[in-house]
């Protein structure tokens, strides 16, 4: 899978997310919920590597995410570059 417009992470055990997806060019959307995410670094490799990014699943659907004002902080700030460089973009945690 060279070029999927569509990754579907859910419920894989992952602790961060994988640097390989900033690689993927033609990414429309990352599916990363039901996961307890360290996101303890910024996010731009993926806004820089996935320039077709539109849409980026972080929740933990029903189980509330352990997240730091850290954490908090590195999402907001990925959701505000995302938004700058395609203002039809969401984040949703």
């Amino acid at each position: 899978m060279k070029s999927p417009r569509l990754l579907d992470l859910r419920r894989c055990g992952l602790h961060a997310v994988p640097a390989f997806v900033g690689e993927l060019e033609s990414l429309e959307r990352l599916d990363l919920s039901y996961h307890h995410l360290e996101i303890d670094a910024p996010l731009d490799f993926l806004i820089e590597g996935c320039p077709r990014l539109r849409e980026v699943r972080l929740g933990s659907g029903l189980v509330p995410a352990p997240w730091t004002p850290e954490t908090l902080a590195h999402l907001e700030a990925f959701e505000a570059k995302l938004l700058a460089k395609n203002p039809n973009a969401k984040v949703i945690y």
